[in-house]
């Protein structure tokens, strides 16, 4: 990884650094808000939380596919949802984030909205008691 960030920073100029693992949560919350863009690369099938991490502190998120990230992100608007094992579709959405301002900008509102929106306690508690209400007597 060390040497794909070096190669990056050679190739564009960008400054980049990479973070020593393992990090404590409010350092990685620090670099979300700091940073311009968020990348996260999962194969799994879950949601991600640095996804949400990185909506939530103003990161505009490159998230791969597999991740539930289009339930969250307008893919060209509010983030760029890429496949997890395709380097080049990955590098091409971080040259277009690197490069559109505009969407970038018009992402960090609207991410907010969604997050403050879709993680508001008032409207996710009713669901899950809903939800085990259902589980425990059917």
């Amino acid at each position: 990884m060390a040497l794909a960030c070096e190669l990056l920073q050679a190739d564009t100029g960008l400054s980049v650094n990479v973070l020593p693992v393992p990090l404590d949560h409010e350092t990685i919350l620090k670099h979300h808000a700091q940073a311009r863009i968020s990348i996260g690369l999962s194969i799994g099938d879950g949601i991600s939380t640095s996804l949400l991490e990185a909506m939530a502190m103003g990161s505009f998120p490159i998230q791969s596919s597999t991740a539930c990230a289009d339930e969250w992100v307008v893919h060209g608007q509010t983030g760029l949802i890429v496949p997890a094992e395709d380097p080049a579709q990955v590098a091409e959405a971080l040259k277009k984030a690197l490069t559109d301002d505009e969407m970038v900008d018009k992402a960090y509102d609207e991410n907010w909205k969604t997050i403050c929106t879709r993680l508001d306690e008032k409207q996710i508690i009713p669901k899950i008691l809903q939800f085990y209400e259902r589980v425990l007597h059917g």
